[in-house]
């Protein structure tokens, strides 16, 4: 069977950018000619990467930004189509894009789903206009409103991004989030903890300290119990879904499938091989050609990477899937090292699989170095 891959088409536009983003992004409105100029190049990428790598098998798309949203529906489809002339789009693909609640329209969602996109994530964050302007997210707060709006379109999977752990955030109004957002029954929920990054405006204003980390700890517990109780299964660290709905592209991020990104800072995984494009959106522009820039692999990057992506699965990951992919040898020394978080309640073994716990989920960065540490 031919192995099959993702489609990372990057947006990096943005109304304005976040004020906690530390993501690459360049200012546009509407309608800014360069986003169909941008969608060109785009085009011009996907037809190369056919050229590095063979006409290839895609049954995922992912429109990611930045803010997709910015985009038409025309333009999706105009790259769908490309898409499917420069490599093999199979049927039933999962086509996902991401959008802001600015963009939340019946029309622009209609034209999205016609031009073929069958799944959108919308960036909620919060429902709560504090906390909007505590983490400055641009554009203004999303409201009941936009969410009837937003899951009264059929033919589509709608899911929803929340961020928890904001400065000054009350488990009571994490709560009204959670509550309102859950009562329209989204098949997907990511939920990501507020990282304040050095460089941001966001980590200038606010510098998180211990107590900060112990709020932030409480409403995480606090929302995977909310989510599980009403139904959702957390089969990924910050993700969640009704059965049946895990997003099949991220999975393939997290299992060490390959993946070909398009646009300036998007990031590939190709034969083992990890590239990406210099995120600047004039140098792609202006371009004639696609110098990519590729990691320089080291003894153990595979392993490290393998092993750092498998455990953020609840499903986890086994040393017979490492060598099936890689065909590397799984050592020893790890498998130990697996096996002692195994008798210290950390990790879960079965049928060869190793997953992290409950209990380790609340160590999972220092619960993954003390498992790669002899060979870092």
């Amino acid at each position: 069977m031919t192995e099959t891959a993702g489609l990372y088409i990057h947006v990096p536009f943005c109304r304005g950018k976040c004020d906690y983003c530390s993501f690459y992004s360049e200012p546009v409105l509407p309608g800014d000619s360069v986003l169909k100029e941008y969608s060109r190049r785009a085009c011009e990428e996907v037809l190369f990467s056919a050229s590095l790598w063979g006409k290839r098998t895609i049954d995922t798309v992912y429109f990611g930004g930045g803010t997709p949203s910015l985009f038409g529906g025309d333009v999706v489809s105009e790259i769908l189509s490309c898409t499917g002339v420069c490599h093999s789009l199979l049927p039933g693909s999962e086509i996902t894009l991401e959008m802001n609640p600015h963009d939340v329209t019946a029309h622009n969602i209609e034209s999205f789903v016609a031009a073929g996109v069958n799944r959108i994530s919308l960036g909620v964050q919060t429902l709560n206009e504090i906390h909007h302007r505590t983490i400055g997210r641009t554009g203004r707060c999303c409201t009941v409103r936009d969410l009837e709006t937003f899951f009264s379109v059929d033919g589509y999977a709608r899911c929803i991004d929340i961020i928890t752990g904001i400065p000054g955030q009350k488990e009571k109004e994490l709560l009204n989030d959670l509550e309102t957002v859950t009562s329209f029954r989204p098949e997907h929920i990511s939920l990501y903890l507020l990282s304040v990054e050095e460089g941001t405006k966001l980590h200038k204003r606010f510098v998180p300290g211990d107590e900060f980390d112990k709020e932030q700890e409480m409403l995480w517990d606090f929302s995977i119990e909310f989510l599980k109780s009403k139904g959702y299964i957390h089969y990924e660290v910050s993700n969640f879904c009704l059965p049946g709905f895990s997003s099949r592209h991220n999975m393939k991020y997290w299992q060490y499938d390959p993946y070909i990104g398009i646009g300036p800072g998007a990031h590939s995984f190709m034969n083992n091989r990890r590239y990406h494009l210099s995120p600047s959106v004039n140098e792609y522009l202006i371009g004639d050609r696609f110098e990519y820039i590729f990691d320089e692999r080291k003894e153990y990057d595979e392993l490290i990477e393998f092993v750092m992506t498998g455990i953020r699965c609840m499903d986890g990951f086994s040393p017979a899937d490492f060598t099936k992919k890689t065909g590397g040898n799984f050592p020893g020394s790890v498998t130990d090292r697996l096996n002692e978080n195994v008798r210290r309640g950390y990790l879960a073994s079965r049928s060869g699989r190793y997953s992290v716990t409950d209990k380790g989920l609340k160590i999972l960065n220092r619960l993954t170095f003390s498992i790669l540490e002899d060979i870092l």
